[in-house]
């Protein structure tokens, strides 16, 4: 399953994604988080502290662009 999450800044796009980060987490769900924002909040805003939030992995852009497959999971 993936969920992208987009709006207008101050939208609650955080907040949101971390509910359902931390809502799929608790129902058994391996949860993958991706905060793509230039001023990432969403590891503070599921809980993860400013220091263990700095040793976090940085995922390439161009891992994550590389898909060519639509939300459904459909090739395009």
């Amino acid at each position: 399953m993936r969920i992208a999450l987009t709006g207008k800044g101050g939208s609650g796009k955080t907040t949101m994604a971390a509910t359902l980060a931390r809502v799929y987490a608790r129902r058994g769900f391996h949860v993958n988080a991706l905060d793509g924002d230039p001023n990432p909040n969403l590891a503070a805003a599921i809980g993860i502290s400013d220091e263990d939030a700095g040793r976090l992995r940085r995922v390439p852009r161009e891992a994550i662009l590389d898909d060519t497959s639509d939300a459904a999971g459909h090739e395009q």
